[in-house]
């Protein structure tokens, strides 16, 4: 029996893995914040490279914005979940 079975109260619970009915609060703030850090971490590089500051070296910059990217992405399915248990309480 997994997580997902041992929590099915009738309504899916999908990346909440607790039981508690104020988990989908805090997945709703973490998941802003994890959105909020990767989009000023993504805009605060493209600024500085628009001001011609070096910010590192190419492959590096590229990675970084991928990486924040995923950030930004997990944190708007943390949201997308939060949302749905929201919305069917």
């Amino acid at each position: 029996m997994g997580c997902a079975d041992a929590l099915d109260d009738g309504r899916r619970r999908s990346l909440l893995l607790a039981g508690s009915e104020a988990w989908p609060y805090f997945g709703f703030v973490g998941g802003a914040v994890y959105v909020y850090f990767a989009g000023r971490g993504i805009l605060a590089r493209v600024t500085m490279q628009r001001r011609g500051l070096r910010i590192g070296k190419p492959t590096n910059v590229k990675l970084a914005y991928a990486l924040l990217a995923i950030w930004g992405v997990m944190g708007g399915a943390t949201l997308f979940a939060a949302v749905v248990n929201l919305g069917g309480s």
